[in-house]
């Protein structure tokens, strides 16, 4: 007997039946194994359900074109500017035509070290325009490389952020860096020299890089706190060799030998000269005015009767930053990178300075990229995200303040609240099923009743031969 052929759509129905059928039975099973083992079902994952790639809309390239514009137009500013002598770069002039002059406690020369006056001189061998053309051109490119790195991650050092929120951290990136260029600043390149330095492999090329960028500013230096607890020692014994050693060469460019020896010894001086409280015993500090940082802004509104608690209100808010910081980060000093760790010391350098300014934010621009590409759209990271640019935008102290607390507050719970998530994985992980009485019992063996324990034999041990 010859069976008749069914039709197309009738085979389709059928396979479409079939299959039906199975995936039912198959998530039957599924789900009572679940509930067996305590666990929620799943839904099966379909081609629907998975999220499509991000593709960039008009909006998304507009806002990406706008920050890069942002930095050539702030460039293009800064280059205008120091040619009609701005008083920044008249500064820096002076820094590099006569190093002799600025040094000396009433002189304003303060958060450099004296290497900084060979690399002035470097750049103004040439002229003065080729000079400024040239320190233009670095921190517009130092800007827009750093801008790339946060906003498409580095491993080991950024996290990658989602690709919808890309376009929006490149304007934020952008309005936070656009001072620093406008203002002839170091501090970008020398960021970008601590994002390679924590990048490289080797320790002698991660010491060399991190020792320039602590010449350019020192500000980085507090990041050999974080490879100190790391336990990564070896880099920082050959960072402060390096360190040493080309800031003298580069003083020495500018100075001479013999005076570079005693600007190094004279710094520490002309540092103390500078400190905010000083002002309190009647010293003249030259920076006091232009200071954002919490001392200098405390010194500035304090009453008369709170005036002679600053210093030690200072040291205890210093051993407390420190403390909190070191606490946070111990747990995770055996990680491969410092994506978690770096946000918190870089937001605990702002808070600690005793000089600080608005064109520092761009120090906290990892731990913002980073906040903002966990908890995308929370209405916190919004205000944080405006809060940012209002401090970019209005330069006010309080803003500045309360943008770096903020930034290491959030830093510091995402760190405690890791370290919480990895010791109960790790309890659960190495005792899953086991109850408290057993656990107990395990963690005490004296507990165990004697009929229980196991005889030992000692005709049987191993351990004989």
């Amino acid at each position: 007997m010859v069976l008749p052929c069914p039709s197309s759509m009738e085979c389709h129905a059928v396979r479409q039946f079939a299959a039906s059928r199975i995936v039912r039975k198959l998530s039957r099973r599924s789900s009572q194994t679940g509930s067996v083992a305590g666990m929620h079902s799943r839904p099966a994952l379909s081609v629907d359900s998975l999220p499509a790639p991000f593709e960039p809309t008009r909006t998304a390239v507009l806002l990406v074109r706008v920050a890069y514009l942002a930095i050539c137009a702030a460039s293009v500013q800064a280059l205008r500017s120091g040619l009609a002598g701005r008083p920044e770069w008249c500064y820096l002039r002076a820094a590099g035509s006569d190093a002799a002059a600025m040094l000396g406690p009433d002189q304003p020369m303060f958060g450099y070290l004296p290497g900084v006056f060979g690399i002035l001189r470097g750049l103004l061998s040439g002229g003065e325009v080729t000079g400024l053309v040239v320190l233009t051109a670095c921190n517009g490119a130092a800007a827009m490389r750093l801008m790339q790195m946060i906003c498409r991650g580095l491993p080991g050092v950024f996290v990658e952020p989602p690709a919808k929120l890309r376009p929006w951290l490149h304007v934020l990136c952008a309005v936070t860096l656009v001072p620093a260029i406008r203002n002839s600043q170091l501090v970008v390149p020398s960021m970008l020299l601590v994002v390679y330095g924590l990048r490289a492999n080797r320790s002698l090329v991660r010491a060399a890089l991190l020792a320039i960028a602590v010449v350019l500013k020192t500000l980085p230096a507090v990041l050999l706190g974080l490879l100190l607890v790391r336990g990564d020692v070896r880099t920082v014994r050959t960072a402060l060799l390096v360190l040493a050693a080309t800031s003298y060469a580069l003083a020495a460019l500018a100075l001479g030998w013999h005076q570079a020896w005693y600007a190094h010894l004279d710094w520490p001086a002309q540092v103390s000269a500078h400190e905010p409280t000083a002002a309190l015993r009647g010293a003249f500090v030259p920076s006091l005015n232009d200071n954002q940082s919490i001392v200098a802004v405390a010194v500035r509104v304090a009453p008369w009767w709170l005036a002679p608690a600053l210093p030690g209100l200072r040291y205890a808010l210093l051993a407390t930053l420190t403390f909190l910081t070191v606490a946070a980060t111990w747990r995770h000093r055996h990680e491969l990178d410092c994506t978690s760790t770096l946000p918190v010391w870089l937001a605990y350098t702002v808070l600690a300075a005793p000089f600080c300014r608005y064109y520092y934010v761009p120090l906290l621009l990892p731990g913002l990229a980073y906040e903002l590409s966990q908890r995308a759209g929370g209405g916190r990271l919004v205000l944080g995200a405006v809060a940012t640019v209002l401090v970019c935008l209005a330069r006010c102290d309080v803003a500045l303040i309360a943008l770096a607390s903020g930034a290491f507050v959030l830093a510091w719970r995402r760190l405690r609240s890791q370290s919480t998530m990895q010791s109960g994985l790790t309890r659960t992980s190495a005792s899953p099923a086991q109850p408290k009485e057993a656990l107990r019992r395990a963690e005490h063996p004296a507990m165990v009743p004697t009929a229980a324990r196991p005889s030992v034999n000692p005709l049987h041990s191993a351990d004989l031969p």
